[in-house]
């Protein structure tokens, strides 16, 4: 009982805070991160880090795939221009694999037309390069559980 208390506190308290959400175990919410550019790897690990996630790395997309099943994310940020497997390709399989099905997978990228492919692929959402910021962090909490667990506004089942 005290521990769920706790538990339910530290929720409260991060999301009031804007930290981060927080995954059903009661831990920061897992994203993992595919891009293949080291810098903006390193700048978004950063950016997600800072607001309180827990960030899992993936540099192409095969490597997003297995991390995915290994991890099991709360949330995936794609790259769509990748090597080895591209954005698409790996989203398609996450989405034929029963364990990442429900996964949502927001995709990233500067490429024209992209939106309209990713969604087709069976991403949930799409953001462009250059990302803003502020963007991104709004659509991260509306696919990921608030803090009592219910869904944000953006995911759906």
């Amino acid at each position: 009982m005290f521990e769920a208390a706790l538990v339910t506190q530290r929720r409260l308290a991060d999301s009031y805070l804007g930290r981060g959400d927080v995954a059903p175990n009661g831990g920061p919410a897992t994203i993992l991160l595919a891009e293949d550019h080291l810098d903006s790897r390193e700048a978004m690990r950063a950016l997600l880090e800072a607001h309180g996630y827990r960030v899992v790395e993936a540099a192409n997309g095969r490597e997003a795939v297995e991390r995915a099943l290994q991890e099991r994310p709360d949330l995936v940020l794609m790259d769509i221009m990748m090597p080895e497997m591209d954005g698409f390709e790996a989203t398609r399989v996450l989405r034929s694999q029963e364990g990442t099905r429900g996964v949502p997978i927001i995709a990233v990228t500067a490429m024209d037309g992209a939106q309209r492919l990713s969604v087709q692929a069976g991403a949930n959402d799409f953001i462009a390069k250059p990302i803003d910021t502020r963007g991104l962090m709004a659509k991260i909490r509306s696919w990921l559980p608030g803090p009592n667990g219910v869904p944000g506004p953006g995911r759906f089942e």
